[in-house]
């Protein structure tokens, strides 16, 4: 059984990485095998950029942390960080939105000393 097929990623992209290193040092090597791992890392790439858009959407932060590391050894670290960065901006988004309520909240109900810094200190804190 493969490093794939038993969804062990991580391994996945590490062997991914290092056939690429391999690759670039004997570029003009056609052979069979190398196809076969090209066809491996495209595979791979589907899955992590499927996986990692499920656990965006699903706001599942521990898959969406084990699917972008995926991102750098199969060379593709752009894409990696701008959906990571896109999903950070949501989540502070949706966290500001909500401290911002409690604030005009306390505020209406006539709390006359609403620590802002605080408020502020801990949206970045869930970070």
């Amino acid at each position: 059984m493969t490093a794939l097929e038993s969804e062990d990623y991580g391994s996945a992209a590490k062997f991914v990485q290092r056939f690429l290193q391999i690759d670039a040092q004997y570029k003009d090597s056609g052979s069979d095998q190398r196809e076969q791992l090209l066809e491996s890392k495209k595979q791979l790439e589907g899955i992590a950029k499927k996986k990692l858009l499920a656990a965006i959407d699903q706001r599942d932060h521990t898959s969406i942390l084990r699917f972008v590391r995926l991102y750098s050894p199969l060379g593709m670290e752009e894409e990696g960080l701008q959906l990571y960065v896109g999903y950070l901006k949501k989540v502070i988004t949706m966290r500001g939105r909500i401290v911002h309520e409690n604030v005009v909240e306390l505020m209406e109900q006539g709390v006359t000393q609403v620590n802002f810094v605080g408020c502020l200190t801990n949206l970045f804190k869930t970070l």
